[in-house]
């Protein structure tokens, strides 16, 4: 599945919401040739977008889609419903039609609803208007809970580049502007095919009065050449020239006072929606990506390597162990054989067998917020040497003064020599050497004299 750039962004921020709630997926996210190419922003997305395919977010996202899809749906059906309503709210009247009454019925409430949008923007409401509404209600819908995680990240990054406000003023005048251009066109077609009367209608005004209300009201219509009827020639309910410009009016009035603001709001919305799409980047500074640069760091500085190097044989290159630690550890890696520890870690403490990826996570958080005197690794030499393994050992070797690497397997096992030979030829580079289980109690006994 191709991904736009919006998708990118909303995936990396998925990814960043439930590592903070279940620590990182990958510590281990970036191949070692890739830690010193690219920007912080680029491997994010890259990492994110790695992450979603391997672990089946896209399906997730898809199901967010087709629920989104639904709710448009919903909203389609509530617009021609809304609109139909207002044309046929109006010329259901007893005819003759007020004027008066037909221009509040067309315009009244989208100018109130207008009005209440803009105090919510220039108050700062949270999720104001139509597209607040929708969002809501995804996020309290039942059908819509397994996807909650996703409205949730989506809102997110809206919020931070700043592409929430102009959205859902989009998603607001994009509904009033469907809603009114529908009820436009059935004026349209109803005043086309049916005859009705109109008059202007007051009980408390003078005729002045009321002829000056009509002119004020038609302000913006009259600029476009749509003066309202004259008060005299609509008492004439047979003057069937004023009874035509009185519907031409009313058409002219919705557009005016109806769709004009709302298409002109929506599309600076756009606009700005469009231009801060444009800028869209990472806060490097974020806190929720802290544990993730530190584990590029710890990678980028465990992984140094000579550039130039000749073709000759490699150079160990240890890397610089931890000047201050505190505390002896022991873990197993990977697998433990035995029911019981061995009698020389009885005074170390035992961080237990260490498989997962967030079980290497926590060891090297706990090891980076105080480093260790002593770090003993048993190994079950008899399961392949993996780069996960090793890295992970890459990444330990500079959080203690010493790091000791033992066997927990007997070494009278068969095709126990070969598979030795490969471990060793794997920590070459690392300056690690394994000891041999009855040299464990000399080894840290010279480690706590020194």
């Amino acid at each position: 599945m191709g991904y736009s750039r919006f998708r990118r962004y909303w995936q990396a921020a998925f990814v960043r919401d439930h590592e903070a709630h279940h620590g990182l997926l990958e510590p281990y996210a970036e191949a070692t040739e890739a830690l010193h190419q690219g920007s912080f922003n680029s491997r994010c997305l890259q990492r994110a977008e790695r992450l979603s395919a391997q672990l089946g977010w896209q399906q997730l996202e898809q199901q967010w889609h087709w629920q989104r899809r639904l709710l448009l749906l919903g909203f389609i059906i509530l617009v021609i419903v809304a609109g139909s309503g207002l044309t046929n709210g109006l010329l259901a009247l007893t005819s003759p039609i007020s004027l008066l009454h037909a221009w509040f019925s067309l315009v009244g409430i989208n100018l109130l609803m207008l009005l209440l949008w803009l105090v919510a923007m220039l108050r700062a409401a949270p999720l104001p208007g139509v597209g607040g509404f929708a969002i809501g209600l995804s996020q309290r819908w039942r059908l819509f809970r397994r996807t909650r995680a996703m409205t949730t990240a989506w809102l997110q990054v809206m919020q931070q580049q700043r592409l929430l406000s102009p959205a859902l003023s989009a998603m607001s005048h994009g509904f009033w502007l469907a809603l009114l251009g529908t009820a436009w066109l059935l004026l349209l077609l109803r005043l086309s095919a049916q005859s009705y009367s109109f008059t202007w209608e007051t009980t408390i005004l003078s005729a002045q009065q009321l002829q000056q209300t009509a002119l004020w009201l038609g302000y913006l219509p009259q600029l476009m050449g749509f003066d309202p009827p004259p008060l005299q020639a609509l008492l004439e309910q047979h003057s069937a020239v004023a009874q035509q410009q009185a519907g031409r009016w009313l058409l002219a009035v919705l557009w005016c006072y109806g769709m004009a603001p709302r298409a002109l709001l929506l599309v600076i919305a756009l606009l700005t929606l469009a231009s801060r799409y444009r800028q869209l980047s990472l806060n490097d500074n974020d806190p929720a990506y802290a544990a993730m640069q530190r584990c590029w760091q710890q990678l980028a500085s465990a992984n140094a390597r000579i550039v130039d190097a000749d073709a000759g044989q490699s150079v160990a290159i240890p890397a610089a162990a931890a000047v201050h630690g505190q505390g002896r550890l022991v873990l197993s890696l990977d697998h433990e054989p035995a029911t019981a520890l061995p009698a020389w870690a009885a005074d170390l403490t035992y961080l237990g067998v260490i498989a997962t990826g967030s079980d290497k996570r926590r060891v090297l958080e706990q090891l980076g917020q105080q480093a260790a005197a002593v770090v003993v690794v048993r190994i079950d030499v008899m399961l392949s040497p993996d780069r996960g393994s090793i890295e992970f050992l890459r990444a330990v070797q500079p959080l203690t003064q010493r790091l000791l690497l033992v066997n927990s397997q007997p070494e009278q096992q068969h095709d126990f020599n070969a598979r030795i030979v490969l471990w060793q030829q794997a920590l070459q580079r690392l300056g690690v050497e394994f000891i041999a289980p009855t040299d464990m109690i000399h080894q840290l006994a010279a480690g706590a004299s020194s």
